[in-house]
């Protein structure tokens, strides 16, 4: 129904005013013409940052001296960091003492803060 009256008013305002149909024609040929400029930019976008990315993917980070550089400082940190370790003995840490607790169920001696007893597997608490 509602596609019958828009036909019947399109009818209504051509016999009015048929230049109408020309005004119409030449939006469309505008609209057509907006979509392929648009089109176009966005294509030569597009392979502009494909091109500019590629380009900087080849181009090197830093240069070869700098890297000499990184690998000498890299060298030197490690002879000290091993010096420094063969210098200092190795102390063992003092084992702390475990606080234990006695298993209501089976009477196992487990640490304090378990959530499970590992022999019956019960909760000790």
């Amino acid at each position: 129904m509602q596609l019958a009256i828009l036909i019947v008013l399109i009818l209504i305002l051509v016999s009015i005013s048929p230049w109408i149909l020309a005004l119409a024609a030449a939006a469309v040929v505008a609209y057509g013409i907006w979509v392929v400029v648009v089109g176009i930019a966005f294509f030569v976008m597009v392979v502009g940052m494909a091109w500019f990315h590629g380009f900087q993917a080849r181009r090197p980070v830093i240069s070869t001296k700098t890297e000499r550089a990184i690998e000498r400082a890299n060298e030197e940190f490690r002879r000290r960091e091993a010096e420094q370790i063969s210098t200092v003995a190795v102390e063992p840490e003092p084992v702390k003492p475990r606080k234990l607790i006695t298993c209501r169920s089976c009477s196992a001696s487990i640490e304090k803060f378990t959530m499970f007893c590992p022999v019956c597997g019960k909760k000790p608490i």
